[in-house]
């Protein structure tokens, strides 16, 4: 780790390697490899280190995390990213990065109302964080610029056009 601090990637990836090696299921060796990778641009060789990580440890909220990043961000696998913030929340309802990523999930699921609605809440839990606030802010406006009958709105999204039709008229 100490050469992790230091830039030093290939020997810090040695070493952790040989420590995993050494001792299997070594959850700090375990999480620092995935980690390296991921500020490596090789999110992909992360992958499996932290489901070794997660064999030995299911609820590393952090591995879950990292996890989550690299499914949604690297391999577009946005039902195994939800996956991985739900088991966080269900572990702690109050982790405010698992809440924020599943509010991005439900964005990127085209659920704008869902997300808005969770980025409220996550905001809640954490007042002063300027991306909750700066997130919640793009959502609102993708909301407020779509029309019905735009493609990119989601069936709950129809509902509430019609019935802001409906109290229009």
């Amino acid at each position: 780790m100490l050469a992790m601090d230091d830039k030093k990637d290939d020997e810090a990836e040695m070493w952790m390697k040989k420590a995993i090696k050494l001792l299997p299921g070594f959850r700090s060796a375990l999480f620092n490899l995935a980690l390296l990778y991921s500020q490596t641009a090789k999110e992909l060789k992360a992958l499996p280190v932290l489901e070794e990580l997660l064999r030995y440890y299911p609820d590393h909220t952090k591995g879950l995390i990292l996890k989550g990043d690299i499914l949604m961000n690297q391999k577009k696998d946005i039902q195994g990213a939800k996956q991985c913030f739900e088991k966080i929340l269900k572990m702690d309802p109050n982790n405010v990065q698992g809440k924020h990523n599943l509010c991005v999930v439900y964005f990127e699921e085209r659920d704008l109302l869902k997300a808005e609605k969770c980025l409220v809440e996550t905001l809640a839990l954490a007042p002063h964080e300027e991306y909750i606030q700066r997130h919640l802010s793009i959502v609102r406006s993708k909301i407020a610029s779509l029309r019905p009958g735009d493609s990119s709105v989601t069936h709950t999204e129809k509902v509430v056009s019609v019935e802001e039709k409906k109290n229009s008229i």
